[in-house]
């Protein structure tokens, strides 16, 4: 399985600082491989999220890819998720 990174989600790791996107991708890439341990599933999407200390990754699974959606800090990505999806 590989890691895919929407335009969406590389522009939300652009804005952040260096060592929280650092964070962040460290932890998308251990969730591949441990994805029992790293995501949760959100209700009312078939989307997993993964913590990051007080971030969270959006991402979606399917055989052959991990999909990171959007990222955002845990205040702010489920309305960003909302509107994204509404």
């Amino acid at each position: 399985m590989k890691i895919e990174w929407t335009d969406r989600a590389l522009k939300d790791l652009e804005d952040l600082e260096n060592h929280i996107a650092q964070q962040i991708i460290d932890k998308v890439e251990d969730a591949l491989d441990f994805s029992d341990h790293y995501l949760s599933s959100l209700k009312g999407y078939n989307l997993y999220k993964i913590r990051i200390g007080d971030y969270r990754a959006i991402v979606s699974i399917d055989d052959k890819k991990m999909t990171v959606i959007t990222t955002d800090h845990r205040k702010n990505i489920y309305k960003s998720l909302e509107r994204f999806y509404d």
